[in-house]
Protein backbone atom coordinates (compact mmCIF):
# COMPACT_ATOMS: atom_id res chain seq x y z
CA UNK A 1 0.00 0.00 0.00
CA UNK A 2 1.50 3.28 -0.82
CA UNK A 3 1.80 6.42 1.45
CA UNK A 4 -0.91 8.37 -0.09
CA UNK A 5 -3.26 5.87 0.23
CA UNK A 6 -2.06 5.15 4.37
CA UNK A 7 -2.70 8.89 4.67
CA UNK A 8 -6.34 8.64 3.58
CA UNK A 9 -7.04 5.45 5.17
CA UNK A 10 -5.86 7.23 8.30
CA UNK A 11 -8.28 10.10 8.74
CA UNK A 12 -11.25 7.95 7.79
CA UNK A 13 -10.16 5.60 10.82
CA UNK A 14 -10.11 8.61 13.39
CA UNK A 15 -13.17 9.74 12.12
CA UNK A 16 -14.81 6.01 12.53
CA UNK A 17 -13.16 5.80 16.34
CA UNK A 18 -14.95 9.25 16.90
CA UNK A 19 -18.20 7.93 15.59
CA UNK A 20 -17.94 5.35 17.98
CA UNK A 21 -16.66 7.72 20.98
CA UNK A 22 -19.81 9.72 20.69
CA UNK A 23 -22.15 6.90 20.22
CA UNK A 24 -20.67 5.19 23.57
CA UNK A 25 -21.60 8.63 25.32
CA UNK A 26 -24.87 8.32 24.05
CA UNK A 27 -26.50 5.96 26.39
CA UNK A 28 -24.97 7.67 29.22
CA UNK A 29 -26.21 10.54 28.39
CA UNK A 30 -29.59 9.16 28.37
CA UNK A 31 -29.37 7.48 31.64
CA UNK A 32 -28.38 11.44 32.95
CA UNK A 33 -32.00 12.56 31.18
CA UNK A 34 -33.99 9.73 32.54
CA UNK A 35 -33.93 11.58 36.20
CA UNK A 36 -36.00 13.21 37.97
CA UNK A 37 -36.13 16.16 35.00
CA UNK A 38 -37.14 13.21 32.36
CA UNK A 39 -39.68 12.15 34.92
CA UNK A 40 -41.36 15.35 34.85
CA UNK A 41 -40.90 16.02 31.13
CA UNK A 42 -42.60 12.89 29.98
CA UNK A 43 -45.60 12.87 32.55
CA UNK A 44 -46.19 16.78 32.66
CA UNK A 45 -50.00 15.47 31.59
CA UNK A 46 -50.39 13.14 34.05
CA UNK A 47 -48.39 15.28 36.93
CA UNK A 48 -50.89 18.39 35.90
CA UNK A 49 -54.01 16.44 35.87
CA UNK A 50 -52.94 15.09 39.25
CA UNK A 51 -52.07 18.43 40.68
CA UNK A 52 -55.34 20.39 39.48
CA UNK A 53 -57.48 17.58 41.28
CA UNK A 54 -55.76 17.85 44.38
CA UNK A 55 -55.63 21.59 44.26
CA UNK A 56 -59.14 22.25 42.86
CA UNK A 57 -60.68 19.58 46.00
CA UNK A 58 -58.94 21.62 48.65
CA UNK A 59 -58.09 24.96 47.79
CA UNK A 60 -61.88 26.10 49.62
CA UNK A 61 -60.14 25.26 53.25
CA UNK A 62 -57.59 27.76 52.87
CA UNK A 63 -60.84 29.56 54.20
CA UNK A 64 -61.61 27.62 57.21
CA UNK A 65 -60.45 28.38 60.82
CA UNK A 66 -58.57 26.01 63.40
CA UNK A 67 -60.75 23.26 63.83
CA UNK A 68 -61.19 20.03 66.11
CA UNK A 69 -57.94 19.02 67.52
CA UNK A 70 -56.14 21.85 66.10
CA UNK A 71 -56.82 23.60 69.22
CA UNK A 72 -54.63 21.22 71.16
CA UNK A 73 -52.04 21.11 69.12
CA UNK A 74 -51.54 24.75 67.70
CA UNK A 75 -54.60 27.46 69.17
CA UNK A 76 -53.65 26.43 72.99
CA UNK A 77 -50.68 24.22 73.04
CA UNK A 78 -48.22 26.72 74.80
CA UNK A 79 -45.01 24.55 73.00
CA UNK A 80 -46.74 25.97 69.37
CA UNK A 81 -47.26 29.49 70.82
CA UNK A 82 -44.14 30.29 71.69
CA UNK A 83 -43.00 29.73 68.19
CA UNK A 84 -39.28 28.74 66.78
CA UNK A 85 -38.83 28.73 70.41
CA UNK A 86 -40.66 26.13 71.97
CA UNK A 87 -39.34 23.67 69.15
CA UNK A 88 -36.95 21.81 71.60
CA UNK A 89 -39.94 20.91 74.26
CA UNK A 90 -41.84 19.91 71.77
CA UNK A 91 -39.39 17.27 70.76
CA UNK A 92 -38.70 16.67 74.67
CA UNK A 93 -42.07 15.91 75.30
CA UNK A 94 -45.48 13.87 74.13
CA UNK A 95 -47.33 15.47 72.01
CA UNK A 96 -50.19 17.24 74.46
CA UNK A 97 -48.18 17.80 76.90
CA UNK A 98 -48.41 21.51 75.66
CA UNK A 99 -51.96 21.46 75.61
CA UNK A 100 -52.48 19.98 79.37
CA UNK A 101 -49.45 21.63 81.14
CA UNK A 102 -48.36 17.72 82.09
CA UNK A 103 -48.33 13.95 81.00
CA UNK A 104 -51.53 12.55 80.31
CA UNK A 105 -51.97 8.98 79.98
CA UNK A 106 -54.64 9.21 77.39
CA UNK A 107 -53.65 6.76 75.16
CA UNK A 108 -51.52 3.23 76.03
CA UNK A 109 -47.69 4.53 75.16
CA UNK A 110 -49.15 8.28 74.78
CA UNK A 111 -48.43 10.32 71.63
CA UNK A 112 -44.80 11.54 70.01
CA UNK A 113 -45.76 13.03 67.09
CA UNK A 114 -43.26 16.09 67.43
CA UNK A 115 -42.22 17.07 63.52
CA UNK A 116 -45.99 18.41 62.58
CA UNK A 117 -46.12 20.31 65.72
CA UNK A 118 -42.49 21.79 64.89
CA UNK A 119 -43.98 22.58 61.55
CA UNK A 120 -46.89 24.43 63.37
CA UNK A 121 -44.24 26.09 65.98
CA UNK A 122 -42.13 27.35 62.85
CA UNK A 123 -45.31 28.85 61.26
CA UNK A 124 -46.21 30.84 64.63
CA UNK A 125 -42.86 32.37 64.23
CA UNK A 126 -43.15 33.15 60.86
CA UNK A 127 -46.49 34.38 59.43
CA UNK A 128 -48.23 34.48 63.52
CA UNK A 129 -51.43 33.12 63.72
CA UNK A 130 -53.02 32.55 60.25
CA UNK A 131 -54.76 29.32 59.31
CA UNK A 132 -55.04 30.10 55.85
CA UNK A 133 -51.21 29.62 55.37
CA UNK A 134 -51.49 26.18 57.44
CA UNK A 135 -54.12 25.60 55.28
CA UNK A 136 -52.78 26.01 52.35
CA UNK A 137 -49.59 23.98 53.01
CA UNK A 138 -51.44 21.07 54.23
CA UNK A 139 -52.64 21.40 50.40
CA UNK A 140 -49.67 21.95 48.43
CA UNK A 141 -48.45 18.60 50.92
CA UNK A 142 -51.57 16.46 49.36
CA UNK A 143 -50.29 17.48 46.03
CA UNK A 144 -46.79 16.30 46.45
CA UNK A 145 -48.13 12.37 48.44
CA UNK A 146 -50.38 12.25 45.04
CA UNK A 147 -46.76 12.97 42.70
CA UNK A 148 -44.42 10.76 45.07
CA UNK A 149 -47.42 7.86 44.87
CA UNK A 150 -48.25 8.27 41.27
CA UNK A 151 -43.88 7.58 40.75
CA UNK A 152 -43.77 4.57 42.95
CA UNK A 153 -46.53 3.40 41.43
CA UNK A 154 -44.53 3.08 38.00
CA UNK A 155 -41.14 1.49 39.38
CA UNK A 156 -44.61 -1.37 40.68
CA UNK A 157 -45.83 -1.05 37.20
CA UNK A 158 -42.48 -1.10 34.45
CA UNK A 159 -44.95 -1.07 31.35
CA UNK A 160 -46.85 1.91 32.27
CA UNK A 161 -43.92 3.58 31.94
CA UNK A 162 -44.20 4.72 28.34
CA UNK A 163 -46.16 7.20 29.63
CA UNK A 164 -46.24 8.94 26.18
CA UNK A 165 -48.42 6.65 24.45
CA UNK A 166 -52.25 7.78 23.86
CA UNK A 167 -53.62 5.62 26.51
CA UNK A 168 -51.42 7.16 29.16
CA UNK A 169 -54.84 8.40 31.17
CA UNK A 170 -55.80 4.20 31.78
CA UNK A 171 -52.81 3.06 32.80
CA UNK A 172 -52.68 1.71 36.21
CA UNK A 173 -50.38 4.17 38.38
CA UNK A 174 -52.47 7.22 36.87
CA UNK A 175 -56.03 5.33 37.57
CA UNK A 176 -54.51 4.40 40.94
CA UNK A 177 -53.65 8.10 41.88
CA UNK A 178 -56.15 9.68 40.84
CA UNK A 179 -58.29 7.51 43.14
CA UNK A 180 -56.42 8.21 45.85
CA UNK A 181 -56.45 11.60 45.08
CA UNK A 182 -60.34 12.29 44.72
CA UNK A 183 -61.22 9.50 47.55
CA UNK A 184 -63.64 11.33 50.69
CA UNK A 185 -61.52 9.68 53.03
CA UNK A 186 -59.06 12.15 52.98
CA UNK A 187 -61.16 15.24 53.34
CA UNK A 188 -60.28 15.36 57.13
CA UNK A 189 -56.59 14.70 56.71
CA UNK A 190 -56.44 17.77 54.19
CA UNK A 191 -59.06 20.17 55.59
CA UNK A 192 -57.60 19.30 59.48
CA UNK A 193 -54.63 21.34 59.79
CA UNK A 194 -53.78 18.89 62.66
CA UNK A 195 -53.85 16.34 60.10
CA UNK A 196 -50.68 17.34 58.71
CA UNK A 197 -49.56 14.42 60.75
CA UNK A 198 -51.05 11.63 58.89
CA UNK A 199 -49.79 13.33 55.33
CA UNK A 200 -46.29 13.38 56.90
CA UNK A 201 -46.26 9.88 57.90
CA UNK A 202 -47.46 9.08 54.73
CA UNK A 203 -45.03 10.91 52.86
CA UNK A 204 -42.47 9.21 54.81
CA UNK A 205 -43.46 5.78 53.99
CA UNK A 206 -44.17 6.49 50.69
CA UNK A 207 -40.60 8.24 50.47
CA UNK A 208 -38.93 4.98 51.77
CA UNK A 209 -40.29 3.02 49.16
CA UNK A 210 -39.43 5.59 46.68
CA UNK A 211 -35.56 5.62 47.21
CA UNK A 212 -35.79 1.27 48.07
CA UNK A 213 -37.00 1.08 44.43
CA UNK A 214 -34.15 3.24 43.16
CA UNK A 215 -31.78 1.41 45.26
CA UNK A 216 -32.62 -1.65 43.67
CA UNK A 217 -32.65 0.64 39.59
CA UNK A 218 -29.40 2.10 40.89
CA UNK A 219 -27.35 0.18 43.72
CA UNK A 220 -26.51 2.59 45.32
CA UNK A 221 -25.46 3.04 49.52
CA UNK A 222 -27.30 6.75 49.15
CA UNK A 223 -30.13 5.40 48.32
CA UNK A 224 -30.58 3.28 51.18
CA UNK A 225 -29.55 5.89 53.34
CA UNK A 226 -32.49 8.54 51.83
CA UNK A 227 -34.85 5.63 52.58
CA UNK A 228 -34.24 5.71 56.08
CA UNK A 229 -34.45 9.12 56.68
CA UNK A 230 -38.03 8.92 54.87
CA UNK A 231 -39.01 6.28 57.04
CA UNK A 232 -37.84 8.22 60.19
CA UNK A 233 -39.46 11.10 59.43
CA UNK A 234 -42.68 9.04 59.22
CA UNK A 235 -42.04 7.86 62.42
CA UNK A 236 -42.13 11.55 63.51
Amino acid sequence: MSKKTKQKVRPQARKISQTTAVNQKTPDAARKKSGTVSFFQDHWRQLSVISILAFGLYVESVRFNYVLDDSILIVENKFTQKGIKGIGDIFRYESFRGYFGEQKDLVEGGRYRPLTIATFALEKSITGDKPSVSHLINVLFYIFTGILLYRVLLFMFPRARSALSESWFFSVPFVATVLFIVHPLHIEVVGNVKGRDELFAFLGEIGGLYFTFKYLEQKKLKQLVYSFLCFFIGIL
